[in-house]
């Protein structure tokens, strides 16, 4: 495995500052992962090398003949072992003490192109079809630094401002490769056809939403936004800015129960999900439930390992310090089934150790605890969650205390990666 390039000093950044410690973190992260980790695959257990995969993005798994998934009105339903469970989906805003930030005005910002010479970073500018003033402005050498490693381009917030669509998704899908381009790396994102559906009933004016929606571009099924710090100062009241910061940090999660009807079998039900542990003693509950009313629900957050029954639906506090490590995806995939936190998978480092050495990829039918990986074609792994049953995913997207631990459909995470990077969906398990 190689870490992450260092991010180099930088004079312009789209951040969000926590109250407790006042340390930048890029843009809001609530969608994405807080870095892009190169994985290099040494056990062919794990994962197979890029010749093998193909170079798409990843589809969900095929659904297995006995499980049944379909919506009723709002509802998603899936059946199988595991129960008739029923979700629905619901907006999760970010505490306060996530959405703190300080305002200043920014009049450019700077993007980083490691492993770029000039002739291919022109190459990009072609591609990216600009105008005549873009064109000119970032051929202007006095914008440029050249260094070893990288090209360094300074951009001014009016050529920023100013981009077409089809140019900002280009040229941000481009910097998103680098984690030097936080902004780009780790944007806002929200799954919706229309911004209407991101910003519906936050009380954004229409001044507010006529700067941010002009900035925002889609990968997918996501709608994408990089420049929160770059037009803070453009919007006019501390309440407008809190309320921006609050709806581009929105989460999405599925509200899931189990249904209980006489045809439930309870057996099946208890020991789908006691697989990872002793046989439950929610058995008595779900028996009791069922003798008492013909027709009786259950919150799935009742029937999950006692770590992830304390995560669901919650925050973390923030850090207490600039360099404390925090809880991620894979820091969350890995404590899924403990009855005790495990801290070092707060070490990136030592969670993909144990991705190597303590489990192997499996193609037989998901169970609960398999964790899926997102591997690009460079063994690059983007995201990790954990397999509850039928479609459904435990996750936390993102480090940023502002990320909730929330149920997904996988569908639906899949759709927060950027379709632009072909991506491999690898499911584990752990070794017995």
């Amino acid at each position: 495995m190689s870490a992450p390039l260092p991010s180099p000093p930088r004079r312009s950044v789209g951040a969000l500052l926590t109250r407790r410690t006042g340390f930048a973190i890029l843009v809001i992260s609530l969608t994405v992962p807080w870095l892009t980790l190169a994985w290099l695959v040494r056990n062919e257990r794990t994962v197979s090398s890029p010749a093998s995969r193909p170079a798409v993005a990843p589809t969900a798994p095929a659904v297995p003949p006995e499980q049944q998934d379909g919506r009723e009105g709002n509802v998603h339903v899936t059946s199988g072992r595991w129960g008739r469970l029923e979700s629905t989906r619901v907006v999760i805003e970010p505490p306060d003490e996530a959405i703190a930030f300080e305002v200043a005005v920014y009049d450019y910002t700077s993007w980083f192109f490691p492993g770029y010479t000039e002739a291919t970073l022109d190459e990009l500018f072609v591609r990216a079809d600009l105008s005549p003033t873009e064109t000119a402005y970032f051929r202007d050498a006095s914008h440029w630094v050249i260094e070893p490693t990288l090209i360094r381009l300074d951009v001014s917030k009016a050529i920023i401002v100013g981009l077409r669509p089809a140019t900002r998704r280009l040229l941000y899908a481009a910097l998103a490769v680098f984690p030097e381009n936080l902004a780009q790396h780790s944007p806002a994102s929200f799954r919706a056809d229309s911004s209407e559906a991101w910003f519906a009933a936050s009380g954004l004016t229409a001044h507010t939403l006529s700067v941010v929606r002009p900035l925002l571009y889609r990968r997918g099924d996501s709608l994408l936004f990089s420049d929160f710090l770059l037009i803070l100062s453009d919007i006019k009241t501390p309440e407008q800015r809190e309320l921006l910061a609050r709806t581009l940090g929105r989460s999405q999660s599925q509200m899931v129960k189990l249904r209980l009807r006489p045809e439930t079998d309870i057996d099946a039900v208890v020991a789908y999900w006691s697989t990872l542990q002793h046989r439950r003693n929610f058995e008595p509950m779900l028996r009791s439930l069922l003798r008492q009313s013909p027709d009786a629900t259950v919150d799935i957050l009742h029937l999950l390992p006692p770590t992830a029954r304390s995560l669901l639906y919650t925050y973390a506090p923030p850090p207490e310090s600039e360099n404390e490590l925090q809880r991620d995806c894979h820091w969350t995939s890995l404590n899924f089934n403990l009855h005790e936190f495990d801290e070092r998978y707060r070490d990136v480092a030592l969670s993909f150790q144990a991705y190597r050495t303590e489990y192997a990829t499996v193609t037989t039918e998901p169970a609960l605890g398999d964790i899926y990986l997102f591997v690009t074609v460079d063994n690059m792994v983007v995201h990790s969650c954990v397999h509850l049953a039928g479609d459904l995913v435990f996750t936390k997207n993102g480090s940023w205390e502002g990320s909730p631990w929330v149920i997904m459909l996988l569908s639906d995470v899949m759709a927060l990666y950027p379709a632009d990077n072909p991506l491999t969906l690898r499911r584990i398990r752990r070794r017995i």
